[in-house]
């Protein structure tokens, strides 16, 4: 298995959701970062309302 460390900002999830909504349309909505909290592949590790960091384990 292959790991690898992924960090969303709030500043990220502004910028995709709220800042430019007609390109989140195009990218990711709300719901896509909401998805990563249920994929059993991507762990969160640390939130503190910055940011969040989760580790994501690729099967090959």
């Amino acid at each position: 298995a292959n790991e690898m460390d992924l960090i969303i900002t709030q500043k990220d999830r502004l910028h995709y959701v709220d800042l430019f909504p007609d390109m989140a349309e195009l990218r990711f909505k709300e719901q896509d970062f909401e998805r990563l909290d249920y994929d059993p592949d991507i762990s969160l590790l640390y939130s503190n309302g910055g940011f969040d960091l989760r580790k994501v384990t690729m099967m090959v």
